[in-house]
């Protein structure tokens, strides 16, 4: 089982693109069961703030292909922002 704190600052990489698409900042919970709904993946050079801002993008957990020791890897989906 992972900890939603190992989560944060990993990196997230697109399988379909290989392309970098930022760094983990939040995770969004089921209040209900307390499982991972989505990730929140800060921008490259966007600065963190404690709400979510319109470049961030929101990966479903549904998304996740793995997730490594430093890495998260996703699958090319329309993400929301």
């Amino acid at each position: 089982m992972i900890k939603t704190t190992e989560l944060r600052q990993l990196d997230v990489i697109s399988i379909d693109e290989g392309r970098f698409l930022g760094r983990v900042c939040d995770v969004d919970l089921d209040p209900d069961t307390g499982r991972i709904k989505a990730l929140i993946v800060e921008r490259p050079g966007s600065r963190f703030l404690w709400f979510v801002r319109s470049d961030d993008l929101e990966i479903s957990w549904r998304d996740v292909v793995l997730v490594g020791e430093d890495v998260i890897l996703v699958k090319n989906r329309t993400w929301r922002r």
